[in-house]
């Protein structure tokens, strides 16, 4: 194939293929094929052509091509290394391997035969992205297994989807050949941090998740709220204050990460370098216990937050607090009931008696008792002691009354008797001689006559 009929395929493959698939994840807008395609080159227009706009593999399957079969010594050697980066790409769950030369940074070759596929990564199209600045980075690395990881940023041949790279140099016997980079995957980040999606099943419960932010106070792993429910989520983080421009990358991208702005007080303090556990508003604006620490990881200053709404964190303890609380409630009820009954039956042991005590000194009061009345003072208890003491008083008070009755008799007869004698000695010449009497002590041996 010349190469003008392979620009013209390219051409129709960037504006097509390509073009309408990073339309649709970026909301409608577009980017410019042509300046593009003018920093390709004649032989990156001719490679891209073989491996991407003439493989007959849809697009996102382009690594599904092994053998071109062109007879070229390139194809041969395609054919014999790709089966392995591609077994290693998907073993290891990254999202494409690169091999770069040192001189040109020519990028010779790609698993997935993207748009960088064939560039140089010092003068070509994506010089600037991150696979460029790992690409220069590493160059500058000894050759004692050092790497170099670029943060999170969009990637224009991942439809401006966030990317982040992890580069090597290469050597032999001391010689810098070039650098195998690696495309951070996603997919294993966000298995790491959601826990492959079971929050439950790893303690999380109906609330709870992990996730990572970068330096620019950003996500940089997936919302567990967002992979639930995507609407609620975008609401809510509308109505938390998130911009709609940042709505609509979210919405359209399917992804939070490298736009969801995280600017809780853990964030800030974790990014600035500190551990700790408090309680604060989240991204959403929902009160959550978090757990925030920083992680370093070569240049790179992220941090890590684990975090549950705080309503569900005191869930137990809120539900412990009311079992106590209805505890004590019925406890106070029974012991009320039971001195109740307690005081009712203690009150019919000592009332009872006592009315029966009151009564009788009621009737002994009124002048028409029944002194032959006894109480019960067969109790070993103080009623008893009492109703025993009563019986005592009533008997003592029954033996004054007979002594009483009886003297009455006798002092009736003795009445009787001086009237009789007041009748007889009653003329009044007596008078005198009973005054004269009593002067001389006589008076006393007088006898009436019989």
């Amino acid at each position: 194939m010349d190469l003008a009929q392979a620009r013209t395929t390219m051409q129709g493959y960037y504006k097509s293929d390509f073009l309408g698939q990073f339309s649709k994840r970026n909301n409608g807008e577009t980017t410019s094929i042509d300046a593009l395609l003018q920093k390709l080159g004649d032989p990156g227009i001719l490679f891209q052509d073989r491996y991407i706009g003439s493989n007959p593999n849809p697009l996102g399957s382009k690594d599904k091509l092994i053998d071109k079969q062109d007879g070229s010594s390139y194809a041969r050697d395609h054919a014999l290394f790709h089966p392995g980066f591609r077994e290693l790409q998907q073993r290891f769950g990254y999202y494409d391997i690169f091999l770069i030369d040192a001189d040109s940074g020519d990028v010779m070759y790609t698993v997935f035969k993207e748009l960088y596929y064939a560039t140089s990564l010092k003068t070509g199209p994506f010089a600037d992205s991150g696979l460029g600045k790992a690409y220069r980075r590493a160059l500058g690395l000894p050759d004692n297994g050092s790497v170099f990881m670029t943060d999170f940023e969009p990637y224009l041949p991942s439809y401006n989807d966030p990317a982040a790279f992890i580069a090597i140099p290469v050597f032999d016997q001391g010689e810098q050949l070039g650098v195998i980079a690696f495309q951070l995957p996603i997919d294993r980040i966000n298995q790491v941090m959601t826990g492959n999606g079971k929050w439950q099943e790893s303690g999380l419960g109906e609330s709870g998740e992990t996730y990572l932010i970068g330096s620019d106070m950003k996500m940089r792993s997936q919302s567990r709220f967002f992979i639930e429910n995507p609407q609620d989520f975008l609401t809510a983080i509308g109505e938390a204050g998130v911009s709609g421009n940042a709505l609509d990358a979210i919405r359209s991208k399917e992804t939070v990460i490298g736009l969801q702005p995280v600017n809780s007080p853990g964030a800030q303090r974790a990014i600035g370098g500190t551990t700790g556990f408090d309680v604060f508003d989240d991204y959403r604006g929902v009160p959550v216990l978090s757990a925030y620490k920083p992680v370093e990881i070569g240049s790179l200053k992220w941090a890590i937050l684990a975090e549950i709404n705080q309503q569900e964190a005191y869930a137990a303890a809120t539900e412990l607090r009311h079992d106590i609380a209805y505890l004590m409630i019925g406890t106070a009820l029974v012991l009320a009931l039971a001195s109740a009954a307690i005081g009712w039956i203690f009150s019919l042991g000592v009332t009872v008696p006592l009315e029966r005590i009151l009564t009788s000194m009621r009737d002994i009061s009124s002048g028409s008792g029944d002194l032959t009345v006894r109480l019960d003072d067969k109790n070993n208890d103080e009623l008893g002691q009492l109703g025993g003491a009563f019986n005592t008083f009533v008997t003592k008070l029954e033996g004054i009354m007979v002594e009483v009755n009886h003297s009455t008799d006798e002092m009736t007869v003795a009445s009787e008797e001086l009237s009789t004698i007041t009748r007889i000695w009653s003329p009044p010449h007596l008078q005198g001689i009973l005054w004269l009497m009593s002067g001389t002590g006589l008076l006393p041996y007088i006898r009436p006559p019989c």
